[in-house]
């Protein structure tokens, strides 16, 4: 938790996304990935490559649709 300078408590970020929105980047592109890699025999590089995904997503996109919706 980090002191906002209003005196509130807000849960640290890390590249402005919480816990919370890693853990479910990397959950849901490594599930989506499983299922992908599954079609073409190779799950493990499947889910690896899905979490990534979902990272960059968290990282990239994510941020620049916040930035232009401000």
């Amino acid at each position: 938790m980090t002191d906002d300078p209003d005196g509130e408590k807000k849960p640290a970020t890390v590249f402005g996304a919480d816990f919370g929105e890693w853990a479910l980047a990397v959950c849901v592109g490594g599930v989506g990935g499983a299922v992908l890699g599954s079609m073409w025999g190779d799950t493990p590089t499947g889910m690896g490559m899905g979490s990534v995904a979902g990272i960059f997503y968290l990282l990239f996109w994510r941020g620049e649709k916040k930035e232009s919706s401000r």
